[in-house]
């Protein structure tokens, strides 16, 4: 379930997502290096034989907007397609080690963006809607315009997204 309804005097009236799909065992070592990327001090315990990854493949959500507004979405209407994010994913460790070495101070200014926040940060995901970053103990998402599926479309997008975070940083 997916609430957002912290902050709100009648929590009735706002959003909650309850997701509904197949979870299956993930034995794929790019399901361990994501999760790693976000979660760096999971190394301690990551490998441990009692520690698992899964996949979560949806089948629909059912969402309540509050009073009156509950619906029924199918998956193709909540997520981009799995099949065309491939280029993307394989390339993912790559372009994170390029801007985390190459690019840091762009990513440092992508956090500004993203939540307003300053100091070391580093990009710990890409995928078609957006990046995850992290500073500290801090997490934020930046999301894209619109999504992108390959390397190139992610070199664009990163390029244009640095040239903003410069100028409004000025």
């Amino acid at each position: 379930m997916i609430d957002h309804t912290v902050g709100l005097d009648n929590p009735l009236t706002g959003l909650r997502v309850t997701l509904q799909g197949d979870i299956t065992k993930s034995d794929a070592g790019l399901d361990r290096q994501r999760f790693i990327n976000r979660h760096p001090s999971a190394t301690d315990y990551a490998d441990f034989s009692d520690f698992s990854f899964y996949t979560f493949a949806i089948k629909r959500a059912h969402m309540v907007a509050g009073f009156g507004h509950i619906h029924w979405v199918k998956n193709i209407l909540i997520r981009f397609d799995p099949i065309n994010f491939g280029a993307l994913a394989d390339a993912e460790a790559d372009i994170l080690a390029h801007m985390n070495t190459a690019h840091s101070a762009a990513v440092n200014l992508f956090a500004q963006l993203a939540s307003k926040e300053q100091g070391p940060c580093v990009m710990t995901g890409i995928d078609p809607e957006g990046v995850d970053l992290r500073a500290g103990g801090q997490v934020a998402r930046l999301t894209f315009d619109k999504p992108i599926y390959d390397t190139e479309s992610a070199h664009l997008t990163l390029a244009k997204l640095a040239k903003q975070a410069r100028e409004h940083s000025v």
